[in-house]
């Protein structure tokens, strides 16, 4: 019986191309596991962070909240499960990549391993941009809410354009991560050559970006609301 047993243990240690057989049983449970559990675990994220967002009653808002969150959240989750399966059989995916002769004498391995931590690393930074915009639009979609009962126009309008801003914001961050980190670009090289691109853009469009930030000043600063009668000179009107 003894003997029997250490056979058994004994095969689970075994290594066959550099990973043991219990890392290969562990890859192929964490993926099977996140097959199986990845749409209930979204469930719970997603009713866990939109209890801490807000105070409100989460049955009010499930239908809403499930169809803003738990998708983006279910694929974010799936590939952090994913990315540590594959990390368990580490020694076998070396095996495996691609040689590249660079002039006579040189040569560049690149192995399976480092292709697959660049495409996992590339999913996660979108699939975690997707998150967190897709919170902006349910954050959004509750102050609308609230915008509407209380019926503040000047709200309404803001409302829509900070929420734009914001998500621009995110994903202007999310591409300048994914070249820095995936595909190893210089950013503060980047970064310089599109100021002065920036600058060429900026005095090209001057006016329009007068007027961009006149109206922010104004829907955030409020000195009228929609309503409300202007007479500036002999022009008098309603603001709409």
């Amino acid at each position: 019986m003894t003997l029997l047993l250490d056979i058994d243990l004994s095969f689970f240690d075994r290594v066959y191309m550099g990973d043991r057989v219990s890392d290969y049983i562990w890859c192929i449970g964490i993926i099977v596991g996140t097959l199986l559990l990845k749409r209930p675990m979204a469930n719970l994220l997603t009713r866990m962070s939109s209890a801490i967002a807000t105070r409100l009653s989460y049955s009010k808002y499930r239908g809403k909240i499930r169809s803003m969150l738990v998708k983006p959240i279910e694929r974010l989750l799936q590939t952090i499960l994913f990315y540590v399966a594959i990390h368990q059989i580490d020694n076998f995916l070396d095996h495996f990549g691609i040689k590249r002769f660079i002039g006579i004498k040189q040569k560049m391995n690149i192995k399976l391993g480092d292709i697959l931590d660049h495409v996992f690393l590339f999913l996660f930074i979108i699939f975690l941009t997707r998150v967190i915009t897709k919170f902006v639009d349910f954050i959004y979609y509750l102050k609308m809410g609230k915008a509407h009962q209380q019926k503040d126009y000047s709200r309404m309008q803001l409302l829509p354009l900070t929420k734009e801003i914001i998500k621009l914001v995110l994903w202007v961050v999310s591409i300048f991560w994914i070249l820095g980190e995936v595909f190893n670009v210089n950013i503060p090289t980047l970064v310089a050559s599109l100021g002065i691109g920036g600058v060429a853009i900026a005095l090209a469009g001057k006016e329009t970006l007068e007027n961009f930030f006149a109206a922010f000043t104004i829907l955030s600063d409020k000195p009228f609301r929609t309503g409300d009668t202007i007479k500036q000179a002999e022009i008098e009107g309603v603001v709409e």
